[in-house]
């Protein structure tokens, strides 16, 4: 007969019971660290059958899909590109004549791309802008308008082809001008276009207060002071003077940022940026003023 089991091997066995219990219920991966996941099973091999379904279900083989990617990316790059040669930008000046029986200027755009309009006085000052009025067919907007200054509007189009005006009001002169607006219209676009107007705006420049433009000014002083001489005009050398000078029709051409003191000129067009064109009969001996300073030029 075995001899009776002490109280206390029993109380030892209920506790072990009962640990093993609680280590059987915690996370053992916790416990002796995160165990390692089996790698995923290789894909099932479809039949004969069954890729047959596949391709009758996408209609299309994987090479298909990617040849009809490529050609779609093809196609939206057609679409995004407008047709014919790319346009050639230009930045020009042009006189703008209030009188009645004149033909307004022109303003040439392209699809997607902004043309600037910059309008000045006489002396090359600014001329701020009050409000405008743009031609928008069936509705829509033909014609997108910012205001970037006091005298700049931004104007670009949506379209590829279209023909509008924008009439525009100016601080302190009763007169609209109104601008035909061409896109697609021509290879050459307007990246930013100064318009001249006849006459001392509000903000005209107190140096040049005494200078008058006249309305009936030639385009040609506006073909030298972009830099693109008419066809016949002749360069010439000026030394001693920084600026540009061309013979065309029996006159002197001086495109300059300097001030021409003598001889005295005929007739000047001024640019935003300080450059000055003079016509002046043909003396090969200048006087110019640059900063305060005299200057001695010869022209040959």
């Amino acid at each position: 007969m075995r001899p009776p089991v002490p109280r206390s091997l029993h109380l030892l066995s209920a506790v072990c019971l009962s640990l093993c219990a609680a280590a059987a219920a915690q996370d053992l991966g916790a416990l002796v660290g995160e165990p390692k996941m089996p790698p995923p099973p290789p894909p099932a091999k479809l039949t004969d059958e069954s890729q047959q379904a596949v391709l009758q279900a996408l209609q299309l083989t994987p090479e298909e899909i990617r040849a009809l990617k490529a050609q779609a990316a093809r196609a939206s790059q057609a679409m995004a590109i407008p047709p014919g040669p790319p346009p050639k930008p230009l930045t020009s000046s042009v006189p703008v004549k209030l009188a009645p029986g004149h033909q307004p200027p022109t303003l040439f755009l392209a699809s997607g791309m902004v043309a600037n309009a910059t309008f000045l006085d006489s002396t090359g000052a600014a001329w701020p802008v009050e409000r405008w009025s743009v031609s928008n067919q069936s509705g829509n907007d033909t014609f997108l308008v910012t205001q970037l200054g006091v005298n700049i509007l931004s104007i670009t189009s949506p379209k590829l082809f279209t023909v509008g005006n924008i009439a525009i009001k100016f601080k302190d002169l009763d007169t609209p001008i109104t601008v035909t607006l061409a896109q697609g219209a021509s290879r050459v676009v307007d990246y930013n276009k100064e318009f001249q107007l006849p006459g001392r705006g509000p903000l005209a420049k107190a140096e040049r207060a005494t200078v008058a433009v006249s309305p009936e000014i030639e385009p040609e002083m506006y073909d030298f002071l972009d830099g693109i001489p008419p066809s016949g005009a002749q360069a010439k050398q000026l030394i001693g003077a920084s600026g540009t000078v061309w013979f065309y029709k029996k006159a002197y051409y001086l495109k300059t940022a300097s001030t021409l003191i003598s001889p005295g000129w005929e007739k000047r067009a001024d640019a935003s940026d300080g450059t000055t064109v003079y016509k002046l009969t043909p003396i090969p001996v200048l006087v110019m003023s640059d900063q305060g300073r005299e200057l001695q030029a010869r022209i040959r």
